[in-house]
């Protein structure tokens, strides 16, 4: 995996159970992630592995494609 190209200290990382959609584990563990990037205000959340690390890992990448549209998308 590529090293990722948002400043760490930009970036709120909050970690919250997802939201149930039926079985016994769900909302056993804090495997969602909400990432915010303070500079813009642009928000991403994953829920969609039941790996905190693996959501951090789509998140981030997902947060960082968001930034560039964004920061391309004004000049």
């Amino acid at each position: 995996m590529e090293e990722s190209t948002l400043h760490p200290a930009d970036v709120e990382v909050s970690f919250y159970p997802p939201r149930p959609i039926g079985g016994q584990q769900v909302g056993t563990t804090t495997s969602g992630i909400l990432l915010k990037h303070l500079p813009t205000g642009l928000s991403v959340i994953c829920e969609s592995e039941r790996s905190q690390f693996k959501n951090k890992q789509k998140a981030l990448e997902y947060l960082e494609i968001i930034v560039m549209l964004e920061v391309d998308g004004c000049e």
